[in-house]
């Protein structure tokens, strides 16, 4: 990160929620542009200067007020500039989450116009660098529910077809399973179960599973856990192998996730 740029953190740890909460400031345009996306999901509200995504054949523009929500591994690269008849600082806050019974997958990249409450990020970050968790927890559930109530879901109707499996999923992240398992869960043939997950997904059910180990890693990654602890919480096989899980499904090594990118 260059010198001129500061970023400011705070994290939070609850029982199954995890929220990391940043301040950036910058003091010129930039570019990042991620291949992989980013193994967690995040929102991030714009306080001043201006910023472009720009995913698949889809572009979103971004202004002061606007809150953007990055759901997890999707590439795209993002512009940030100033507007120098206002302000020569780019400031925005980012609020990288995981919630139980979230699924993140289910919604695009997508910004909620004019949330205007800069306040209410204020204070989340105020408080959760005092430690105060429960009312950071409260404050955090505030903004999460007033995104959560304004985001558009993916127009893939039939999703729901196999929410047995993916709540399975998640549920059993650290135990094995199989695909006909799986299946059951879902009153579905093995083979019609595999058709329809990926075809819904875009990848198997094991894949899907690795992809939220990996999501699960970087988290524990960004709250200072060790790769021999995360081996051991998320039953890896060994380091070697939780390494190139994570390099293999995010692009980069462990060690980069620890960064500020978006």
């Amino acid at each position: 990160m260059p010198a001129q740029d500061i970023a400011r953190r705070r994290i939070i740890s609850i029982n199954v929620t995890f929220f990391t909460v940043y301040r950036f400031f910058s003091l010129h345009s930039h570019v990042n542009t991620t291949y992989t996306g980013y193994p967690i999901a995040k929102f991030s509200l714009l306080l001043q200067g201006t910023g472009r995504f720009c995913f698949g054949s889809n572009e979103v523009t971004i202004v002061p007020g606007d809150l953007i929500y990055i759901p997890p591994f999707v590439p795209y690269t993002s512009y940030w500039s100033s507007v120098p008849s206002v302000s020569d600082e780019i400031e925005f806050y980012v609020i990288e989450f995981d919630i139980a019974k979230f699924n993140p997958a289910g919604y695009d990249l997508q910004k909620i116009e004019k949330f205007r409450d800069r306040n209410i990020f204020d204070k989340l970050y105020k408080v959760s660098g005092e430690s105060r968790d429960f009312a950071s927890t409260g404050i955090f559930y505030d903004i999460f529910q007033t995104m959560a109530d304004r985001l558009i879901p993916t127009k893939n109707k039939d999703l729901f077809k196999i929410q047995p499996a993916l709540d399975y999923i998640e549920e059993n992240l650290t135990r094995d399973f199989s695909v006909q398992d799986l299946a059951r869960e879902c009153s579905f043939s093995e083979s019609h179960f595999y058709t329809l997950f990926k075809n819904l997904m875009g990848c198997s059910p094991i894949e899907y599973k690795n992809t939220l180990r990996t999501q699960q890693a970087a988290i524990y990654l960004r709250h200072g856990y060790t790769i021999e602890k995360i081996c051991e919480m998320l039953n890896f096989s060994s380091c070697s192998h939780l390494r190139s899980t994570i390099k293999k499904y995010t692009g980069q090594n462990p060690s980069d996730l620890k960064d500020v990118k978006i």
